[in-house]
């Protein structure tokens, strides 16, 4: 059966673009992030960082990969993603450099893109939704209408040069019949302290994880 068919007669599991005369003409990004996805506040971090030593990175980019491991951008990177996506190679110290070195190269491909050419809207972030929204996958209750899905890396990177709104323009909703949000926060905790407190400080909303 379609997806279109599953929709029409609400049967099994299915999802769709919302159209883009239903979206409002901007989004909060601090609703997308908070408080299930202080992931990409993480990676967030790394642009602010790579921007703040763009030259060591051009100069000796080993030495820059080597001044990130202390970061939490490369915890998450070891102790969430690596489990997730490389669970096979999580003890291979020299692939996990590897891979460390090659999301390292593609942020700051993504950065120096952005920053020079303006945000490719070719390649929209994508939030989700849901006709039922249920608790997140940590069983956490959430509040609002649209979470994070695919494109955290573009979302932290517009984050690190100042966006507060993303534009219509720049995204595409994907809406599905049942939604659990996934809860990236609840998987960081065991690993390093997880800190509010510099959340988009300018616009503090006093809640808490």
């Amino acid at each position: 059966m379609t997806e279109a068919l599953k929709r029409t007669f609400k049967v099994g599991a299915y999802s769709y673009w919302v159209p883009e005369e239903e979206l409002p003409l901007s989004l909060d990004i601090g609703l997308l992030v908070f408080p299930l996805r202080y992931d990409i506040l993480i990676r967030k971090s790394f642009f602010d960082f790579y921007s703040d030593h763009r030259g060591l990175y051009q100069q000796n980019p080993s030495e820059f990969i080597n001044a990130l491991s202390t970061h939490p951008y490369h915890t998450w990177f070891q102790k969430v993603l690596m489990v997730r996506y490389h669970s096979d190679r999580v003890i291979d110290e020299i692939a996990i450099r590897e891979l460390f070195a090659e999301k390292v190269r593609a942020g700051a491909l993504l950065y120096d893109s952005i920053q020079q050419r303006g945000f490719d809207t070719q390649f929209p972030i994508i939030p989700f939704t849901g006709e039922s929204i249920l608790p997140a996958t940590s069983g956490r209750a959430v509040t609002g209408k649209f979470f994070m899905g695919d494109g955290c890396h573009r979302l932290s990177c517009l984050m690190s040069m100042g966006y507060q709104e993303l534009p219509r323009g720049f995204f595409r909703v994907r809406c599905f019949r049942s939604l659990s949000p996934f809860d990236n926060t609840a998987l960081l905790t065991g690993h390093m302290d997880v800190d509010w407190s510099t959340y988009l400080p300018a616009r503090n909303t006093g809640a808490k994880p």
